[in-house]
Formats: structure tokens, C-alpha cells, sequence
């Protein structure tokens, strides 16, 4: 079974202007770097907000389980800026890797993405 938590944000790092970020040292940040390979202690965090009921929920998997389709998948969406949401009520995903961040509307997340939040949604806090 994936070792699949709740967690809680982490707030650390330089500061980049909104939807751009800046990378630490040890993380890649060109367009289609990959998002595992880190160390083993490194965890893709997401955060789900919006919705009819407009709660956040948070939960978070170790990067060495993401199959290579999710990472690749991730990795493209850290490349992209930021979109704001395209409507009202529904869910925003945003996904966190150390520096990187992208949030991605509900309606634009590709099939392979769906299936790492559904193994998500047992978790999420």
C-alpha cells in the first residue's frame, strides 16, 4: 500500500513572484525535469480547495511512488504559469514539490493525475 499521509504546509524558500518560483538548490526547474529522484524523505504535497462547499483538504505521497506517467505529468504542469480557475464550484488542485507549485483546475488534470488523487482521496486531512 503507498505510504500516502496528511500533511501540513511547508513555508520555507526565497520568495518569486506569483505563479513563478524559484528553485532550491538540489531541485531541477527546467521544463520536463522530472519530479522523483529526490531523496527518499522528498513527498509531493496536494492541496484540494473549492468546490460547492469551498473546503481545503491536504494529503501528501513519497515522490519514489509517482509511476513515471504521473511524473511526467507533474513535471509538464510545474512547467506551465499558474492559471486562474475557469468557474465557480470547483475543485483547484495544487501540487508542491519543495519549490515547485502549480495549481491546475479540475477540468484541465489528465486522466493520469486522476488516478494519483483518487489513491489520494483515503488521506486526505
Amino acid at each position: 500500500m503507498p505510504d500516502v499521509t496528511a500533511s501540513s504546509e511547508q513555508g520555507d524558500g526565497p520568495v518569486a513572484p506569483r505563479g513563478h518560483r524559484q528553485p532550491r538548490s538540489g531541485h531541477r526547474h527546467d521544463h520536463g525535469a522530472p519530479v522523483s529522484g529526490g531523496t527518499g524523505r522528498d513527498r509531493l504535497r496536494v492541496e484540494r480547495s473549492g468546490g460547492f462547499g469551498g473546503l481545503t483538504l491536504r494529503a501528501s505521497v513519497p515522490v519514489h511512488e509517482l509511476s513515471p506517467e504521473e511524473d511526467a505529468a507533474l513535471a509538464e504542469f510545474f512547467a506551465r504559469p499558474t492559471s486562474a480557475p475557469a468557474g465557480p464550484d470547483r475543485f483547484v488542485y495544487r501540487f508542491r514539490l519543495g519549490d515547485r507549485e502549480a495549481t491546475v483546475q479540475e477540468d484541465r488534470l489528465p486522466p493520469v493525475l486522476l488516478s494519483l488523487l483518487s489513491r489520494l482521496s483515503r488521506s486526505w486531512s
